[in-house]
């Protein structure tokens, strides 16, 4: 397989989130080789977050397809996350380099205690600051707010709908200056939306395993899904995300504004869902090397005699890997609809 290797050394920090857990520790990367073979289908995107800053790395994203990069915003900086909340010179580098950037907001979101009034109107209060003061995002573009577990618990959503509530409130009492988005389980992005709380969704990359998924996804209100987690790009990680062929808008923008309607590239084409639970086969041994789940996203290589060679991606200690291996055609379906 084509790709990058990037030695790590990996600190776990207490409380953590998904992001935290397979991101905020990598203290050291070292300057990866280039690919000696073109990319693979599954290691291009067009949209890519990461909690690091991307200014080094901002050729290597171009080389992957990537036209929108995804950055933070965050109550304050973390120890374990040094350069998750974007500065001024990263985001004049990526946007005088030709692409659209995208904001979320995301500090300890995985813990249901972040979610009450209080921290809402400080989220806001900080996300305005960063956005209007700082990074001069225009009026009219999403901040996307993370929703970083699969609560389910009726107390837990309550707290989280009262979150998203103060959130508009305050945006409100701000002049409506931005859009509200969630990234999160498909649970949640339907609540949210059933209540008119949020006006973008994004998917999270856990979430095919999270309740809602499949119901969310194929109701079509989605604007992003993210289909592969912490993958190397250059001198970072990066998740990569599909965007919904039917979405106006993903809330992105430009120096000129707020960023019109975003397309996958052609790599797109080639993505499927697993239909079924079925082992990854080794091309040329038949032995099982991983193990594929139900509505997992892969990208389809070729299919012979009822049998498809697939790119999957997978993480290991907090470092995406992308896999070649072999399945039964059969259980590949394409991705208009997620597999119930």
């Amino acid at each position: 397989m084509p790709g990058f290797l990037v030695p790590s050394a990996v600190v776990i920090e207490m409380n953590f989130t998904r992001r935290q857990f397979t991101q905020a520790a990598l203290l050291t990367l070292t300057t990866p080789a280039m690919a000696a073979t073109p990319l693979s289908p599954a290691e291009r995107t067009t949209v890519a977050d990461a909690s690091m800053d991307c200014s080094g790395a901002l050729q290597p994203l171009k080389e992957r397809g990537v036209k929108v990069i995804v950055r933070y915003y965050a109550l304050r900086l973390q120890p374990f996350l040094p350069t998750k909340r974007i500065t001024k010179s990263e985001a004049d580098a990526i946007l005088e380099n030709g692409f659209q950037l995208l904001i979320a907001y995301q500090y300890q979101n995985g813990n249901i205690e972040t979610f009450s009034p209080e921290r809402a109107r400080q989220d806001c209060e900080v996300c305005l600051d960063q956005g209007r003061n700082v990074i001069g995002q225009p009026r009219g573009s999403t901040i996307y707010f993370g929703v970083d577990n699969d609560f389910t618990d009726p107390q837990d959503i309550a707290r989280i709908v009262g979150y998203f509530e103060q959130i508009n409130d305050s945006f409100q009492q701000a002049g409506n200056f931005y859009r509200v988005g969630v990234y999160g389980p498909g649970s949640i992005c339907s609540e949210l939306g059933r209540r008119r709380l949020v006006q973008n969704y994004w998917i999270a990359g856990f979430s095919t395993g999270w309740s809602g998924a499949a119901r969310f996804y194929n109701s079509g209100r989605w604007n992003l899904f993210q289909n592969a987690l912490e993958i190397p790009v250059g001198s970072i990680q990066a998740d990569f995300n599909v965007v919904n062929a039917s979405a106006s808008t993903i809330g992105s923008f430009t120096r000129a504004g707020p960023g019109g309607p975003i397309r996958n590239g052609p790599e797109a084409a080639l993505y499927r869902f697993l239909n079924r639970d079925e082992p990854l086969l080794d091309v040329n041994t038949g032995q099982p090397i991983e193990q594929l789940r139900a509505r997992k996203m892969v990208s389809l290589v070729s299919v012979a005699e009822g049998s498809a060679i697939v790119d999957a991606a997978y993480q290991y200690a907090g470092r995406g890997e992308i896999k070649r291996g072999r399945c039964r055609a059969a259980s590949l379906t394409k991705i208009d609809r997620m597999p119930g």
